[in-house]
């Protein structure tokens, strides 16, 4: 079949509850790798990353199965962000009292920072600044800076990132929305109208695209 399908690595996190309640819910799923094309009514979801030679898949050697997009999936379902579909489909574990800190490097321009505190930013030609403490936020990454907290060190980049923002302190995304927990207060109408937030990596030659569903 000379149809080229796109590979979307799957990053499955831990999301915290609002209220600086100390748990946290994360998606059930083994899932690794989503195999998708516009152009056929199909789709393949991997438990593993597949064997790929000269761009091609030899689908006698593998498990999976091509899927019709008539019997949706919850990947499927949140890769077309249809919040009535991943409530049909989608599960989610809680995980009570489980509240660790945690640095997420979701791309080469955004950092997700789960109860961090004493967060630093250094960047060329900009003071050092102080961050105020994260349950949880997403920083855009300026071109030149880096973080550091007690857990992690992101060092500065210079590709994919953003302008320094001098003479004032970043202002973070705070707004992490739990769906798991929405799902249990709001109808499939109500979240219908709740835009998911995406985050996606542009694929490059020879790279597979990574989706994080926040």
């Amino acid at each position: 079949m000379a149809e080229r399908f796109t590979l979307y690595n799957l990053r499955v996190l831990t999301v915290t509850m609002p209220n600086d309640e100390p748990h946290m819910t994360k998606l059930n799923t083994k899932v690794q790798v989503l195999g998708y094309s516009r152009r056929v009514p199909y789709y393949t979801e991997f438990t593993s990353k597949p064997k790929i030679h000269n761009h091609l898949l030899d689908m006698a050697s593998i498990v999976e199965t091509l899927t019709y997009i008539r019997t949706p999936s919850c990947i499927y379902a949140l890769f077309i962000n249809v919040a009535s579909l991943i409530q049909r489909y989608c599960t989610f574990h809680l995980h009570a009292h489980r509240l660790q800190p945690a640095v997420h490097v979701l791309d080469a321009s955004t950092i997700l920072f789960t109860n961090v505190t004493n967060i630093t930013r250094a960047c060329t030609h900009t003071d050092t600044i102080q961050l105020p403490r994260c349950v949880p936020c997403i920083y855009r990454v300026p071109c030149g800076c880096s973080y550091e907290s007690e857990i992690a060190y992101i060092p500065p980049n210079v590709e994919n990132c953003g302008p320094i923002r001098s003479n004032r302190t970043q202002r973070p995304n705070t707004h992490v929305t739990n769906l798991a927990m929405l799902s249990a207060f709001f109808s499939a109408n109500d979240l219908g109208a709740i835009a998911s937030r995406y985050i996606f990596t542009s694929p490059g030659e020879g790279k597979h695209t990574k989706i994080q569903h926040i």
